[in-house]
């Protein structure tokens, strides 16, 4: 019973994030990496970057291992996540996805004509273009969430983006109000094969389902374990609580 009221068990979270890409470019041996503007995600640095992972049978999609975790009382959060997935090849060489380019600054940097009766023109170059997260330049990352985001390779616009906001306390080990996923607090979703209510069951198998699995499988072991003296309706009243017990 500790495991499931005892704060000082929580496995604490405030942010974390779930990345898909179907890439199809890769060759045998290659590794797929992700790689932004965070700590988490390398700094831009490939060699620190979050390898995804694929598989004979689910090729070209690739996945996290296991949502990242964002959020570090020592570093506040940036407004935006910025990244881009590279293919890291065993050969030593690096490729970069290229999702075209953008300037910071218009064509021209003034509505006023100049004295000769000629437009100002900023003489600034193109950046590349990365990709940003949440994808509405008008939201931000949420303070305490989970973030899921599909994505292809090479395109800059998501497949599919969503966001969950969820209780300071978020523990998906555990049982009760913070282990569940709350309120979408963001959605954008242009992949016709997911519909956008399925979302929130496909972010309960990524975020939640594992970690509870290991809870509800160990209290199951506890009740059919030797000298259990736990009486019956109190594990009725335990599995009632934690959605139930095999």
């Amino acid at each position: 019973l500790t495991l499931l009221c005892s704060s000082s068990k929580l496995e604490f979270m405030s942010l974390e994030l779930w990345l898909e890409c179907h890439c199809d470019e890769t060759c045998l041996g290659d590794e797929l990496v992700a790689v932004g503007n965070h700590p988490a995600l390398g700094d831009w640095c490939v060699q620190r970057g979050v390898p995804l992972s694929t598989s004979a049978a689910s090729f070209p999609r690739w996945t996290f291992q296991k949502p990242l975790q964002l959020a570090d009382a020592k570093l506040p959060l940036p407004l935006w996540l910025e990244y881009k997935y590279v293919i890291r090849s065993p050969r030593g060489s690096d490729g970069w996805e290229d999702l075209g380019s953008r300037s910071d600054m218009p064509l021209f940097s003034s509505t006023a004509a100049s004295p000769g009766g000629i437009m100002v023109q900023a003489d600034r170059p193109a950046q590349p273009m990365n990709r940003r997260l949440p994808n509405c330049r008008s939201k931000r990352l949420p303070e305490h969430g989970v973030i899921l985001r599909l994505d292809r390779f090479g395109k800059v616009a998501a497949e599919a983006e969503a966001s969950w906001l969820v209780e300071p306390n978020w523990g998906p080990g555990i049982a009760g109000e913070g282990s569940v996923l709350g309120n979408i607090c963001f959605t954008l979703n242009d992949d016709v094969r997911i519909a956008s209510s399925s979302l929130t069951l496909v972010a309960s198998r990524i975020f939640v389902q594992p970690r509870q699995g290991r809870l509800l499988r160990a209290l199951a072991q506890l009740r059919r374990g030797p000298g259990q003296v736990l009486p019956t309706a109190l594990w009725s009243r335990i599995a009632e609580f934690v959605g139930g017990l095999a």
